[in-house]
């Protein structure tokens, strides 16, 4: 193989890392905000368990607006398991859910981070060493 095939193949390696890297690095902004989400989650399902029945709360309905509401039930909430389906469930369930989502996300968070730093690593030794051939290259001339 010759040097100029080399650069090529580690030209294209490094273009790949660094792809990978800002795809799992956009992944990990992305689990932030789940995080943030969830941490939210949590301290509002905190607030609605120490409630007095018929308290009146702020209901976020979205794009900043909210609307006032009385709390017929502080002991349960609905919680959406997807495609639309919906379960009533006791509070301390549900905030048993959301810490279970809040351990899975943060392990994600520092997987994803691990896997960055090992290929970040390698992204530096496959640079140093399309250095070194693009230098051979130039002195071959």
């Amino acid at each position: 193989m010759s040097t100029l095939d080399d650069v090529q193949i580690l030209t294209e390696t490094v273009q790949q890392c660094e792809a990978q890297i800002d795809a799992w690095s956009r992944h990990i902004e992305t689990l932030h905000a789940l995080q943030n989400e969830l941490s939210q989650a949590r301290r509002s399902l905190e607030g609605i368990g120490k409630a007095d029945k018929d308290s009146e709360l702020l209901v976020p309905i979205g794009y900043g607006s909210s609307i006032f509401a009385k709390l017929s039930n502080s002991e349960k909430v609905l919680s959406n398991l997807g495609s639309g389906v919906y379960v009533e469930e006791d509070v301390s369930v549900n905030l048993k859910r959301v810490d279970e989502k809040l351990n899975e996300t943060a392990n994600s968070i520092k997987d994803y981070s691990e896997a960055i730093h090992k290929l970040q690593m390698q992204h530096q030794e496959n640079a140093r060493k399309l250095d070194e051939l693009r230098m051979q290259g130039m002195g071959d001339q």
